[in-house]
């Protein structure tokens, strides 16, 4: 019994470690980090040792930040302790934990530390504002409702900026406000041209011919050169999203 006790209690601080950071966040060896910060898209990392109790406080609000903005915004986690992890953690000038890092363009740019409150609100916050923004929006009245002929000649102006590329247009019925996982979008895949236009009145949707149910968002593919559009789906999730932009003409037609 004695045996027992002591082996459960040698693994009791094992477990606890090794659940520093619950799901969403994903744990990152150096292959694994070299493999996620290719990509062209904001993430949020945290170096931490499992024995800091700074970072065991940090855990679940770090994690609540994570199931926020998951899977738009990835978090990601590094123990510092591991000996295949010290290379990368001194790369990142890695001095006390837990050390917060926003990559908002993965390895491309270097890292900006995040220095706010750790708690969910606050890393929320932050990791949203670092998220790049390269959609266009288009010009409408401060309420909303923009004429069918001016909205179809945004749209034809967007189009001409950039006939190279295949464009993408989100067409919100309600937000004056570019949504988060567009901005995302238009940052991870840059083989598109991203637009964005409040359409309150439908005229928009009307002028498009996009009759299927005219109150919710639609999402507009043009071929590069095109100058029609070319089909519309609701809009998604990001997963499905990143999905239908891979392969946009590949679906039905509205």
């Amino acid at each position: 019994m004695l045996s027992r006790l002591l082996s459960a209690a040698l693994l009791l601080p094992l477990l606890v470690q090794a659940g520093t950071f619950e799901k969403p966040v994903i744990a990152l060896g150096p292959k694994e980090f070299n493999k996620v910060m290719k990509e062209d898209r904001m993430s949020m990392v945290v170096f931490y040792a499992p024995w800091c109790g700074h970072c065991k406080n940090l855990a679940p609000e770090y994690a609540q930040a994570a199931t926020s903005l998951s899977p738009i915004i990835p978090f990601y986690s590094v123990d510092c302790d591991e000996d295949a992890n010290k290379p990368l953690c001194a790369k990142y000038d890695v001095k006390g934990f837990p050390t917060i890092k926003g990559f908002t363009r993965g390895a491309k740019i270097p890292p900006k530390d995040y220095t706010g409150e750790r708690k969910r609100g606050g890393l929320v916050g932050w990791a949203t504002s670092m998220v790049g923004d390269k959609v266009k929006k288009m010009k409408v009245p401060s309420k909303g409702g923009v004429s069918k002929e001016d909205g179809l000649k945004e749209i034809e102006g967007f189009l001409k900026a950039d006939s190279s590329k295949p464009h993408v247009l989100l067409i919100h019925p309600n937000s004056a406000t570019i949504p988060l996982m567009w901005k995302a979008l238009s940052q991870q895949i840059s083989t598109y041209s991203f637009g964005y236009i409040r359409d309150a009145d439908a005229a928009v949707r009307g002028g498009l011919s996009l009759s299927s149910d005219p109150d919710g968002p639609k999402i507009i593919f043009w071929k590069a050169g095109a100058s029609s559009d070319e089909m519309a789906t609701s809009f998604e999730s990001y997963e499905a999203l990143s999905t239908r932009l891979a392969f946009p003409f590949s679906l039905s037609p509205r």
